[in-house]
């Protein structure tokens, strides 16, 4: 065993070889990866053992019905209603 000192002056003991100092055990999986990769790979594991239910794809669809509509809003307004004015003579919208 090894002491690790943290950075306020404290220690723990650390046990040598697969075990972090909380007791759990090393992943071999993330040997390697950034912060972040780790991070977006518990994110995916827990994703992959909830599954995603009704209310998690009633959301998704939600979502993607809100996303469609501002984009058809953009297109809408912003590409076609110059045109229009222009070609039918209106005043501003």
């Amino acid at each position: 065993m090894t002491d690790f000192k943290y950075s306020d002056g404290g220690s723990h003991a650390v046990v040598e070889g697969d075990k972090y100092p909380h007791g759990l055990e090393r992943d071999p999986e993330m040997e390697g990866l950034t912060l972040y990769e780790k991070k977006a790979l518990l994110v995916n594991r827990e994703l992959d053992a909830h599954g995603m239910g009704k209310y998690q794809w009633y959301i998704w669809f939600l979502c993607g019905f809100g996303y469609m509509l501002d984009l058809l809003w953009a297109q809408a307004f912003g590409l076609v209603a110059s045109p229009l004015q222009q070609e039918l003579g209106f005043g501003g919208i």
